[in-house]
């Protein structure tokens, strides 16, 4: 049995959260923002008694950085108070990126699947007119695929021969302030950015679920240089480099390991030339 076949006869409902952790209409974006760092989250799904099923739509950290660019033209406290102090209905959707996805609760996880090989992050089980049940993100499909590795034909597959390591990617220079990176991953329509140095070697990654580690005492970091406001975070960014010629099945494994959403390609001279992301590895599983 091939893994889409598999996928085919498996239930939706078996991967996911039913534990739904939610917000009014109502609440503040500085609220919004503390509960996506506790919970470690990159979205939250909006409460909304009038809908029939109980939410608005989700808000994820592409929300929020579309939001802060286009509140904080420039570094100041002024601008930076406007954006946190907006309500979540009002930046719900604002990247026009990652849409409210709901499927009926016989959907299948192939069902899910090809929702998220078309770049769709997260999707909601709900019965017709009924509240939701159950939120399955890219990251609860890829664990599944992991538990299933000998039915992935393309599990063996080198990114290199699955044509990920593209030769051009988006960069930003280490000294580069961090809200012009912000600003640039928006305007391109992209969650991460790699961070390089003058020699255009890999530094850092750069992606847009660091929003959430902004408050009001820490708004001074947006003015820090890119590569000093991640260093500020103490990640291990060797955790997000592979090499063209690693396999599917070790990105993967990569993935999960450090609960990473995309891992940069590098060459020879650790130039980035491509990044494989979860919703590249969706597609692939599709194969």
């Amino acid at each position: 049995m091939s893994f889409v076949e598999l996928l085919a006869q498996v239930p939706a409902s078996t991967i996911g959260s039913s534990e739904i952790v939610s917000v009014s209409k109502e609440t503040n974006v500085a609220q919004v923002l503390d509960i996506l760092r506790e919970k470690h989250f990159q979205a939250i799904p909006i409460q909304d008694p009038s809908n029939a099923t109980g939410f608005f739509g989700f808000c994820d950290v592409l929300d929020l950085v579309a939001s802060l660019v286009s509140s904080c033209k420039d570094i100041n406290s002024n601008s930076f108070q406007h954006f946190i102090s907006q309500t979540v209905a009002d930046v719900s959707n604002k990247s026009h990126k990652d849409e409210f996805i709901s499927l009926l609760p016989d959907a299948t996880l192939l069902d899910v699947l090809q929702k998220f090989a078309t770049g769709v992050h997260r999707v909601a089980l709900s019965p017709e007119g009924s509240a939701i049940s159950l939120v399955i993100s890219q990251f609860d499909l890829i664990r599944f695929a992991s538990e299933n590795f000998d039915k992935i034909a393309v599990a063996s597959t080198t990114i290199k021969e699955a044509k990920l390591a593209k030769e051009w990617v988006l960069t930003s220079r280490k000294n580069e302030r961090t809200l012009s990176a912000f600003k640039k991953m928006n305007e391109n329509s992209v969650s991460a950015i790699a961070i390089v140095d003058e020699e255009d070697k890999f530094v850092a990654n750069f992606s847009a679920s660091l929003i959430t580690t902004l408050n009001p005492d820490s708004l001074s970091k947006i003015r820090l240089p890119v590569a000093d406001f991640v260093n500020s975070l103490h990640e291990n960014n060797e955790d997000f480099a592979c090499k063209a010629t690693d396999t599917i099945q070790s990105v993967i494994v990569r993935v999960l390991s450090h609960h990473l959403h995309r891992v940069w390609v590098l060459d020879d001279r650790n130039h980035p030339i491509g990044v494989v992301t979860l919703t590249d590895l969706c597609a692939l599983l599709l194969k």
